[in-house]
């Protein structure tokens, strides 16, 4: 099958393969007599793994180890039920974090609202910004420990 009808069984787009093909997640196909890649259905199997991977949250490097730790035609169960495990840790350690920082930013408001209130003027200098809170709480959105270290094009 060509890279199109490949990407679309698949569910990715095609630029996505030519990238896992780069990147040597999916090995160069065999080329036609007019230079079309030609893709079996080894190809199909592997691109709907490292698809699923993604969609699971893992990194393609995460994919890579899954993929280099199994035989050709068997994925390790046991490896990607660890990385899935672990995965899950890091989110609920996030949200442990991001608990922490709704309760802070809730006692702020709380706090500010009150000295908004007790204020000689609503036109003071606000001190919010300036108590330092950007300095007690520091959570992104997207946790360094969360984000795929090497994410790839979408798909």
């Amino acid at each position: 099958m060509r890279i199109g009808e490949l990407a679309q069984k698949a569910g990715t787009p095609a630029k996505s393969v030519r990238y896992y093909v780069d990147i040597g997640l999916l090995a160069e196909p065999p080329r036609e007599a007019w230079g079309y890649r030609r893709y079996g259905p080894e190809d199909l199997s592997r691109l709907r793994f490292i698809v699923g991977g993604k969609q699971l949250g893992l990194s393609l490097d995460e994919v890579r180890d899954v993929l280099d730790v199994s035989g050709p035609n068997a994925v390790n169960c046991g490896h990607v039920l660890a990385m899935l495990e672990a995965r899950c840790d890091r989110i609920e350690e996030w949200m442990r974090r991001a608990q922490e920082v709704h309760a802070e930013l809730e006692r702020t408001i709380e706090t500010s609202r009150r000295r908004l209130h007790e204020s000689a003027s609503p036109e003071d200098a606000c001190p919010i910004l300036e108590q330092g809170l950007h300095a007690r709480v520091q959570l992104t959105l997207v946790s360094p420990s969360l984000r795929a270290t090497r994410s790839g094009p979408a798909g």
